[in-house]
Protein backbone atom coordinates (compact mmCIF):
# COMPACT_ATOMS: atom_id res chain seq x y z
CA UNK A 1 0.00 0.00 0.00
CA UNK A 2 1.26 3.52 -0.82
CA UNK A 3 2.33 5.70 1.90
CA UNK A 4 0.15 8.87 1.22
CA UNK A 5 -2.81 8.64 -1.42
CA UNK A 6 -1.13 12.15 -2.74
CA UNK A 7 1.98 13.71 -2.26
CA UNK A 8 2.31 17.90 -3.13
CA UNK A 9 5.52 19.24 -4.07
CA UNK A 10 6.43 22.78 -2.58
CA UNK A 11 3.95 24.77 -0.68
CA UNK A 12 2.96 28.08 -2.46
CA UNK A 13 -0.20 29.00 -2.00
CA UNK A 14 -2.04 26.71 -5.63
CA UNK A 15 -0.67 23.86 -3.76
CA UNK A 16 -2.05 24.30 -0.61
CA UNK A 17 -5.65 25.50 -2.28
CA UNK A 18 -4.88 21.75 -3.72
CA UNK A 19 -4.39 20.09 -0.57
CA UNK A 20 -7.01 21.58 0.77
CA UNK A 21 -9.17 20.25 -2.01
CA UNK A 22 -7.69 16.78 -1.98
CA UNK A 23 -7.89 16.35 1.65
CA UNK A 24 -11.72 17.98 1.74
CA UNK A 25 -12.58 14.92 -1.05
CA UNK A 26 -11.30 11.93 1.73
CA UNK A 27 -7.44 12.00 -0.08
CA UNK A 28 -4.47 11.28 2.62
CA UNK A 29 -2.36 14.01 1.60
CA UNK A 30 1.52 14.82 2.31
CA UNK A 31 3.02 18.23 1.47
CA UNK A 32 6.94 18.39 1.00
CA UNK A 33 7.93 22.13 1.05
CA UNK A 34 11.78 22.99 1.20
CA UNK A 35 12.00 26.26 2.76
CA UNK A 36 11.26 26.28 6.31
CA UNK A 37 7.78 27.94 5.80
CA UNK A 38 5.06 27.26 3.14
CA UNK A 39 3.63 30.17 0.99
CA UNK A 40 6.17 30.48 -2.05
CA UNK A 41 5.31 34.01 -3.20
CA UNK A 42 2.51 34.86 -0.33
CA UNK A 43 5.24 34.56 1.35
CA UNK A 44 5.53 37.61 5.41
CA UNK A 45 9.42 37.57 5.64
CA UNK A 46 11.59 39.78 8.13
CA UNK A 47 13.95 41.51 5.43
CA UNK A 48 14.57 44.14 7.90
CA UNK A 49 15.37 43.40 11.36
CA UNK A 50 12.30 44.02 13.44
CA UNK A 51 9.97 44.36 10.21
CA UNK A 52 8.12 41.68 8.68
CA UNK A 53 7.07 42.70 5.03
CA UNK A 54 5.40 41.02 1.78
CA UNK A 55 8.58 39.79 0.56
CA UNK A 56 6.96 38.91 -3.33
CA UNK A 57 3.08 39.70 -4.07
CA UNK A 58 2.06 42.35 -2.14
CA UNK A 59 -1.94 42.76 -3.09
CA UNK A 60 -4.72 40.50 -2.91
CA UNK A 61 -7.08 40.89 -5.36
CA UNK A 62 -7.96 37.76 -6.97
CA UNK A 63 -8.08 34.63 -4.89
CA UNK A 64 -11.40 33.41 -5.47
CA UNK A 65 -14.35 33.86 -3.10
CA UNK A 66 -15.04 30.04 -3.68
CA UNK A 67 -11.67 29.31 -2.06
CA UNK A 68 -12.06 31.97 0.57
CA UNK A 69 -15.52 30.11 1.40
CA UNK A 70 -15.11 26.30 0.91
CA UNK A 71 -11.56 26.44 2.61
CA UNK A 72 -13.15 28.37 6.04
CA UNK A 73 -9.56 30.99 5.54
CA UNK A 74 -11.49 33.90 7.30
CA UNK A 75 -11.87 30.95 10.59
CA UNK A 76 -8.06 30.63 10.24
CA UNK A 77 -7.05 34.30 10.32
CA UNK A 78 -7.25 35.61 6.50
CA UNK A 79 -7.98 39.26 6.64
CA UNK A 80 -7.81 41.57 3.98
CA UNK A 81 -7.78 45.42 4.74
CA UNK A 82 -9.48 47.74 1.88
CA UNK A 83 -7.18 49.96 -1.00
CA UNK A 84 -8.28 53.30 -1.39
CA UNK A 85 -7.37 54.93 -3.41
CA UNK A 86 -5.35 52.61 -5.56
CA UNK A 87 -3.18 54.04 -7.12
CA UNK A 88 -1.78 57.03 -5.85
CA UNK A 89 0.51 58.74 -8.29
CA UNK A 90 2.53 62.39 -7.66
CA UNK A 91 4.03 64.06 -10.47
CA UNK A 92 7.05 66.31 -10.29
CA UNK A 93 5.22 69.43 -10.91
CA UNK A 94 3.53 69.20 -7.97
CA UNK A 95 0.15 67.72 -9.24
CA UNK A 96 -0.68 64.06 -7.76
CA UNK A 97 -3.66 61.94 -9.17
CA UNK A 98 -5.80 59.28 -6.90
CA UNK A 99 -7.83 56.81 -8.42
CA UNK A 100 -10.50 56.07 -5.88
CA UNK A 101 -13.43 52.96 -5.80
CA UNK A 102 -16.15 55.60 -6.87
CA UNK A 103 -16.34 56.64 -10.10
CA UNK A 104 -17.15 59.97 -9.50
CA UNK A 105 -14.33 60.88 -7.20
CA UNK A 106 -12.02 59.93 -9.42
CA UNK A 107 -13.31 61.39 -11.95
CA UNK A 108 -12.60 65.04 -10.35
CA UNK A 109 -9.10 63.61 -9.88
CA UNK A 110 -9.31 63.30 -13.86
CA UNK A 111 -10.70 66.67 -14.04
CA UNK A 112 -7.82 68.62 -12.86
CA UNK A 113 -5.76 67.06 -15.94
CA UNK A 114 -8.30 66.60 -18.57
CA UNK A 115 -12.39 67.13 -18.50
CA UNK A 116 -12.15 64.91 -21.78
CA UNK A 117 -10.76 62.36 -20.02
CA UNK A 118 -12.97 62.28 -16.41
CA UNK A 119 -15.74 61.83 -19.49
CA UNK A 120 -14.29 58.81 -20.93
CA UNK A 121 -13.91 56.84 -17.54
CA UNK A 122 -16.99 55.36 -17.45
CA UNK A 123 -16.36 54.03 -21.21
CA UNK A 124 -12.92 52.63 -19.98
CA UNK A 125 -14.52 50.89 -16.92
CA UNK A 126 -17.06 49.77 -19.84
CA UNK A 127 -14.36 48.32 -21.83
CA UNK A 128 -12.39 46.39 -19.59
CA UNK A 129 -16.18 45.04 -17.94
CA UNK A 130 -16.94 43.77 -21.10
CA UNK A 131 -13.61 41.82 -21.66
CA UNK A 132 -13.60 40.73 -17.98
CA UNK A 133 -16.80 39.38 -18.36
CA UNK A 134 -15.26 37.46 -21.47
CA UNK A 135 -12.52 35.58 -19.51
CA UNK A 136 -13.49 35.29 -16.31
CA UNK A 137 -16.19 32.47 -16.76
CA UNK A 138 -12.97 30.27 -17.41
CA UNK A 139 -11.00 31.02 -14.21
CA UNK A 140 -12.48 27.94 -12.40
CA UNK A 141 -12.18 25.44 -15.45
CA UNK A 142 -9.23 24.62 -17.54
CA UNK A 143 -7.58 27.52 -19.48
CA UNK A 144 -8.79 27.83 -23.09
CA UNK A 145 -6.96 27.60 -25.87
CA UNK A 146 -7.72 30.78 -28.60
CA UNK A 147 -9.90 28.85 -30.63
CA UNK A 148 -12.00 27.84 -27.29
CA UNK A 149 -12.02 31.29 -25.98
CA UNK A 150 -13.18 32.55 -30.02
CA UNK A 151 -15.89 29.53 -29.68
CA UNK A 152 -17.18 31.34 -26.59
CA UNK A 153 -18.11 33.95 -28.53
CA UNK A 154 -18.54 32.94 -31.68
CA UNK A 155 -21.72 34.52 -33.69
CA UNK A 156 -22.34 37.37 -31.23
CA UNK A 157 -20.89 41.43 -30.92
CA UNK A 158 -18.18 40.08 -28.86
CA UNK A 159 -16.44 38.12 -31.40
CA UNK A 160 -14.47 40.97 -32.76
CA UNK A 161 -14.56 42.48 -29.70
CA UNK A 162 -12.16 39.51 -28.78
CA UNK A 163 -10.23 39.59 -31.75
CA UNK A 164 -8.99 43.36 -31.26
CA UNK A 165 -8.41 42.17 -27.71
CA UNK A 166 -6.18 39.41 -28.60
CA UNK A 167 -3.49 42.07 -30.39
CA UNK A 168 -4.04 45.61 -29.37
CA UNK A 169 -1.38 46.90 -27.19
CA UNK A 170 -1.99 48.80 -23.96
CA UNK A 171 -0.75 51.96 -25.37
CA UNK A 172 -2.65 51.61 -28.49
CA UNK A 173 -5.80 51.31 -26.43
CA UNK A 174 -4.56 54.35 -23.60
CA UNK A 175 -4.29 56.38 -25.64
CA UNK A 176 -7.46 55.79 -27.63
CA UNK A 177 -9.46 56.57 -23.97
CA UNK A 178 -7.16 59.50 -22.87
CA UNK A 179 -5.25 62.57 -24.04
CA UNK A 180 -3.38 63.81 -21.41
CA UNK A 181 0.11 62.39 -21.09
CA UNK A 182 -0.38 62.18 -16.92
CA UNK A 183 -3.29 60.41 -16.95
CA UNK A 184 -1.47 57.85 -19.59
CA UNK A 185 0.96 56.98 -17.55
CA UNK A 186 -1.45 56.01 -14.67
CA UNK A 187 -3.55 53.83 -16.72
CA UNK A 188 0.10 52.18 -18.17
CA UNK A 189 1.19 51.80 -14.46
CA UNK A 190 -0.13 48.34 -15.28
CA UNK A 191 2.54 47.74 -17.62
CA UNK A 192 5.90 48.23 -15.18
CA UNK A 193 7.01 44.72 -15.97
CA UNK A 194 5.88 44.90 -19.63
CA UNK A 195 6.03 46.79 -22.39
CA UNK A 196 3.31 48.90 -23.07
CA UNK A 197 3.67 48.47 -27.32
CA UNK A 198 3.71 44.94 -27.02
CA UNK A 199 0.59 43.35 -28.97
CA UNK A 200 -1.53 41.24 -26.85
CA UNK A 201 -0.88 43.69 -23.53
CA UNK A 202 -4.80 44.38 -23.55
CA UNK A 203 -5.18 40.67 -23.14
CA UNK A 204 -3.54 40.12 -20.53
CA UNK A 205 -4.39 43.28 -18.72
CA UNK A 206 -7.75 41.46 -18.88
CA UNK A 207 -6.93 38.82 -16.51
CA UNK A 208 -6.13 41.68 -13.67
CA UNK A 209 -9.19 43.38 -14.33
CA UNK A 210 -10.93 40.31 -14.12
CA UNK A 211 -11.27 41.25 -9.87
CA UNK A 212 -14.28 43.24 -11.23
CA UNK A 213 -16.12 39.82 -10.25
CA UNK A 214 -14.49 39.75 -6.75
CA UNK A 215 -16.42 40.51 -3.65
CA UNK A 216 -14.89 43.78 -2.47
CA UNK A 217 -14.23 42.21 1.25
CA UNK A 218 -11.36 40.42 -0.60
CA UNK A 219 -9.76 43.16 -2.54
CA UNK A 220 -6.53 45.05 -0.66
CA UNK A 221 -4.07 44.54 1.48
CA UNK A 222 -3.56 41.43 3.84
CA UNK A 223 -3.53 41.97 7.69
CA UNK A 224 -0.22 40.28 8.40
CA UNK A 225 1.09 40.33 4.77
CA UNK A 226 0.32 37.90 2.00
CA UNK A 227 1.67 35.33 4.32
CA UNK A 228 -1.01 35.14 5.97
CA UNK A 229 -2.79 34.15 3.12
CA UNK A 230 -0.44 31.19 2.92
CA UNK A 231 -1.06 30.49 7.02
CA UNK A 232 -4.75 30.37 6.80
CA UNK A 233 -4.66 27.68 3.91
CA UNK A 234 -2.15 25.61 5.48
CA UNK A 235 -4.36 25.72 9.29
CA UNK A 236 -7.17 24.92 7.12
CA UNK A 237 -5.51 22.34 5.40
CA UNK A 238 -4.29 20.86 8.33
CA UNK A 239 -7.55 20.73 10.22
CA UNK A 240 -8.38 17.93 7.39
CA UNK A 241 -5.72 16.01 8.11
CA UNK A 242 -3.17 17.11 5.73
CA UNK A 243 0.57 16.05 6.73
CA UNK A 244 2.98 19.82 6.04
CA UNK A 245 6.69 18.72 6.12
CA UNK A 246 8.58 22.00 5.76
CA UNK A 247 12.34 22.47 5.37
CA UNK A 248 12.14 18.74 3.28
CA UNK A 249 13.39 18.55 -0.41
CA UNK A 250 12.17 16.42 -2.83
CA UNK A 251 15.43 14.88 -5.46
CA UNK A 252 13.50 13.05 -7.79
CA UNK A 253 9.91 11.93 -8.67
CA UNK A 254 9.66 8.26 -8.61
CA UNK A 255 8.10 7.01 -12.23
CA UNK A 256 6.50 3.90 -12.97
CA UNK A 257 5.16 2.48 -16.47
CA UNK A 258 1.80 4.64 -15.02
CA UNK A 259 3.28 7.99 -13.66
CA UNK A 260 4.36 9.22 -10.76
CA UNK A 261 4.11 7.12 -8.22
CA UNK A 262 5.80 9.09 -5.24
CA UNK A 263 9.17 10.49 -4.28
CA UNK A 264 12.59 10.36 -2.72
CA UNK A 265 13.69 13.32 -0.58
CA UNK A 266 17.47 14.37 -0.77
CA UNK A 267 18.50 12.18 2.67
CA UNK A 268 17.03 9.46 0.13
CA UNK A 269 14.37 8.65 2.08
CA UNK A 270 11.33 7.44 -0.54
CA UNK A 271 7.60 7.89 0.07
CA UNK A 272 4.97 6.48 -1.93
CA UNK A 273 1.83 7.41 -3.35
CA UNK A 274 -0.81 7.19 -5.78
CA UNK A 275 -0.20 10.58 -7.50
CA UNK A 276 1.85 13.15 -6.96
CA UNK A 277 1.23 16.91 -7.56
CA UNK A 278 3.62 19.51 -8.29
CA UNK A 279 3.26 23.02 -7.09
CA UNK A 280 6.68 23.89 -8.69
CA UNK A 281 7.36 25.83 -11.49
CA UNK A 282 6.98 24.00 -14.94
CA UNK A 283 10.41 24.38 -15.69
CA UNK A 284 12.33 22.75 -12.95
CA UNK A 285 8.86 20.16 -12.80
CA UNK A 286 9.42 18.99 -16.60
CA UNK A 287 12.98 19.98 -17.53
CA UNK A 288 14.65 19.50 -14.09
CA UNK A 289 16.50 16.51 -12.49
CA UNK A 290 12.80 15.51 -11.30
CA UNK A 291 11.98 14.56 -15.06
CA UNK A 292 14.50 12.62 -15.72
CA UNK A 293 12.41 9.25 -16.21
CA UNK A 294 10.22 11.28 -18.55
CA UNK A 295 10.48 12.61 -22.01
CA UNK A 296 10.10 15.91 -21.79
CA UNK A 297 13.08 16.94 -21.90
CA UNK A 298 12.85 15.47 -25.70
CA UNK A 299 9.50 16.42 -26.63
CA UNK A 300 9.62 20.12 -25.07
CA UNK A 301 11.57 23.51 -25.34
CA UNK A 302 10.79 25.51 -22.43
CA UNK A 303 9.80 29.60 -23.29
CA UNK A 304 13.35 32.08 -21.92
CA UNK A 305 13.38 33.05 -18.58
CA UNK A 306 16.72 35.03 -18.94
CA UNK A 307 14.97 38.28 -16.69
CA UNK A 308 12.64 38.99 -14.37
CA UNK A 309 10.63 42.12 -12.84
CA UNK A 310 11.74 43.85 -9.92
CA UNK A 311 9.50 45.85 -7.23
CA UNK A 312 10.87 48.44 -4.82
CA UNK A 313 7.39 48.91 -2.37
Amino acid sequence: MPDHDAIIIGGGHNALVCAGYLARSGLDVLLIERRDFVGGATATEELFPGFRVSSCSYICHLLQAKVIDDLEMRKYGFEVLPLDPEPFQPYPDGRRLARWHSLERTQEELASFSLRDAAALPEWHAFWRRAASIVYPWFLRPPPTRDQLRASVAGTEDAAFLDRLMTVSMGELVREFFEDEAVRGSFLQVQDVGDPEASGGAFCYTHIRCDAFSRPADVGIVRGGMGMIANSLADSAREQGVQIRTGTIVERIVMDSDGARGVVLDDGTEISSKLVVSGADPKRTLLGPWSAQTDCRRNWSPPPARCGPGRVT
